[in-house]
């Protein structure tokens, strides 16, 4: 790994200590952590890993210098165990948590090898490493310099580009980093249509054609913009693969495969006459054209289908909720591709380690405790990406994932159909009409919702109706102070008389970024949402929301009779700095958060994420 020190490599070339076996090693090592002797454990760990070379040593190896706060380190000896056992979800996600946080500005193979594994791994979430991925992509030999040019790639480039195995990787599962890839996507687009007309593209043109295509997909072609002559050459392209489909059928070959990713990265390739039906194997397993079918036919086909067909409990009510329902069967809310896949723990478990600050006190029900069996409620569950999280994340748990979308339900129960997840059950339902259902869960979850609801409060007290006795909910809402640089952005975009159309919204925020001051311009193009069609819908052209301050979350959980139980999610520099302003001992203290919040505004920049519980069954107040 880069920039690793070099007292971290002459560590790894130590001689292993004569006459300890490696039964001896291990139980040394495990004593020593136990006693918090962690450089002590860090030898003997290191001497394992040199005399057995097992997964399982470098994972130890991993956590005893996750604890000394050598991270880098530490991801490096994770990143031998993953290497080493690479169909293993467990070493995979210890290296992928402690890689993702990390930033690079020098280049090496092995950073590649890394990005590449994490970007494509089935067990890891792709989404989570587009910032350590921006950075190794700006770095890298080949990549940097075209994202520092303003030129359209040539024919070296795009071959180059083609036959870059991380280069194609960060396309196709990531939304673009910064605002100089998503500009470099958009001229190697170009570069491409200009080329449609060739016949013999090399394969590693194919390969970055299609590569492109499901870029543009995954991001809903947000940063689809067109030069005079490209519309003619876009209609030429589709016209040109009808015409192939008509006259050769559906099969896959380079030209065809070639105008179809042409026209997958500048629109639906419904757009396209004469395409296949989606159930058709148009291509051969495996292959880049196999995942252009997928992806751009296959899969839209299967969640429009499988949305008709969810339940229905309750449909939307009311002019507001009725606009933010419209709103997400045209653009559900995220688009995404893969869930990490962590090995599920007992919920009071998977709580207490998640919740910075849980209470040892705190009396859940038994059926969060081991071997019990939690139902869940996710309310408000979107695309499905959360319920699929808490069926990893809660041994034994059944979930009920619920939605005002059909689309977005339809999108869930498609991911969940992928993932071979069948502990959900998916169901069309307004929060606000829930209020005489009978369930009664164990968890309930209502992540970035009760801040588009017209009665935040009304809503927060029905979820609180259906816990269970011992029940513990997860609530995450909008930060009033991280999403003051946005809040200066729509005004803009309203003032402006902006819709939220979608050409609207591809031309309102390149308007946008002409028109903000550099801070806020920094900010907004920081948040990954900024780079996606319908997640910038939700960002800046939402039908209704509103932001909270800690101080009205206080009021309210006071009304509601709710205990705080912690924060989830903060970033372990954030963590330092409260323990050194604060002390250990209030990290349950809402007021100090207040202030806290106050010095360091983008904490809560992905939303306040915490846990509550009754009051009664907790026995404790907010800032005991």
């Amino acid at each position: 790994m880069a920039d690793r020190s070099s007292a971290a490599v002459a560590d790894e070339q130590q001689p292993p200590a004569q006459g300890s076996g490696a039964s001896d090693l291990k139980q040394r090592g495990v004593a020593a952590a136990a006693a918090g002797r962690w450089s002590v454990a860090e030898g003997h760990f290191l001497r394992l890993c040199l005399q057995e070379g097992s997964p399982e040593a470098f994972h130890d190896l991993g956590v005893v210098r996750l604890h000394l706060g050598r991270v880098q380190q530490a991801a490096q000896a994770h990143w031998n165990a993953a290497v080493r056992a690479p169909e293993s979800a467990v070493h995979a996600l210890a290296f992928g948590r402690l890689f993702r946080g990390l930033r690079f500005d020098a280049f090496d193979e092995e950073l590649e090898e890394m990005a590449r594994f994490c970007l494509t791994h089935e067990a890891l979430n792709p989404a989570s490493y587009r910032g350590v991925c921006g950075s190794i992509a700006a770095c890298h030999p080949l990549v940097g310099p075209l994202l520092r040019s303003s030129d359209l790639p040539d024919s070296r480039s795009l071959i180059a580009l083609g036959d870059t195995p991380f280069f194609r990787a960060l396309l196709e599962n990531s939304v673009a980093p910064s605002l100089a890839f998503e500009d470099l996507v958009r001229r190697i687009r170009r570069a491409l249509l200009l080329r449609a007309r060739e016949e013999g593209n090399s394969s590693q043109v194919l390969d970055l054609a299609v590569s492109v295509a499901l870029h543009a997909h995954l991001t809903n072609h947000v940063a689809l913009s067109w030069k005079e002559d490209e519309p003619l050459l876009v209609d030429g392209v589709r016209d040109r693969a009808s015409q192939r489909l008509l006259a050769h059928g559906p099969r896959s070959t380079g030209p065809q495969v070639f105008d179809l990713a042409i026209a997958g990265a500048y629109g639906p390739l419904s757009l396209v006459p004469g395409l296949p039906e989606p159930e058709l194997e148009w291509a051969e397993p495996g292959t880049p054209a196999a995942r252009l079918w997928v992806r751009l036919v296959v899969q839209p086909a299967l969640q429009a289908a499988l949305g008709r067909s969810v339940p229905r409990h309750s449909g939307p009510e009311g002019a507001v909720t009725e606009a933010v329902a419209r709103q997400y069967e045209a653009h559900p809310y995220p688009r995404w591709l893969r869930h990490d896949r962590s090995e599920p723990t007992a919920a009071i478990q998977a709580v207490a380690n998640g919740a910075w600050g849980f209470p040892q006190s705190a009396a859940p029900s038994p059926a969060l405790a081991p071997g019990g069996r939690p139902q869940v409620l996710i309310a408000g569950c979107g695309t499905g990406k959360q319920a699929l999280d808490a069926v990893r994340r809660y041994q034994g748990a059944h979930v009920v994932a619920v939605d005002l979308s059909r689309a977005s339900l339809g999108y869930a129960a498609a991911a969940a159909l992928q993932a071979g997840e069948d502990g959900v059950e998916f169901l069309q339902a307004d929060i606000m009409a829930l209020g005489e259902w009978e369930p009664r869960f164990d968890i309930v979850e209502s992540g970035g919702v009760l801040h588009h609801l017209v009665d935040p409060v009304g809503g927060w007290r029905i979820l609180t109706h259906l816990l269970a006795p011992g029940g513990l909910m997860r609530v995450a809402v909008y930060s009033r102070l991280a999403r003051e640089p946005l809040d200066r952005a729509r005004a803009l975009l309203a003032d402006a008389g902006f819709g939220a159309e979608d050409g609207a919204i591809r031309t309102g925020r390149r308007w946008l970024l002409d028109r903000l001051a550099a801070e806020d311009r920094e900010a907004v193009a920081a948040w990954r949402d900024f780079y996606s069609l319908d997640e910038c819908r939700d960002l800046l052209f939402h039908t209704h929301e509103r932001c909270f301050d800690l101080g009205e979350l206080a009021e309210m959980l006071d009304g509601l009779d709710l205990s705080f139980l912690g924060f989830e999610g903060l970033s372990e520099a954030a963590k330092v700095s409260f323990e050194q302003e604060f002390g250990e001992t209030r990290r349950l203290d809402l007021d100090a958060w207040q202030a806290f919040e106050e010095d360091h505004p983008r904490t809560f920049a992905g939303m306040y994420h915490f846990w509550v519980g009754r009051r009664d069954e907790q026995g404790r107040r907010r800032s005991s």
